[in-house]
Formats: C-alpha cells, structure tokens, sequence
C-alpha cells in the first residue's frame, strides 16, 4: 500500500522493530492502513521530517 510513498520518500530510516506485543495493544485503535505503516517498524522518513512512533510508549 505504501509503495508509491516509499518511492517518492524513500526508506525508512533509523529502523526499530516494534515488538508485537506492542502491535496488538494498538491493532483495533487503528485504521488498517495506519496499521500497517507501523507494522514496518519505528524511525523517520523525509530527513526525519516525519517520524513513526512506538504508539505504547506514550500511553500514560
């Protein structure tokens, strides 16, 4: 789904896995297309214009 974005943005940069666990605490919180973005893990697009976030270490 986010292969037109990947080739205009590039990669994600700085990876991390988000553990799965993790994942599932989020899964029905989320729109599958959300989801999914961050199934490919936590870092920066865009010369770290835009980040992806671990969502469940910033729950309170």
């Amino acid at each position: 789904m986010f292969t037109k974005f990947t080739e205009t943005y590039g990669n994600l940069e700085n990876k991390q896995e988000i553990p799965s666990n993790d994942l599932a605490q989020v899964k029905s919180t989320l729109t599958p297309e959300l989801y999914e973005l961050l199934e490919q893990g936590e870092g920066s697009y865009m010369n770290g214009f835009l980040w992806i976030v671990n969502l469940v270490e910033y729950v309170d």
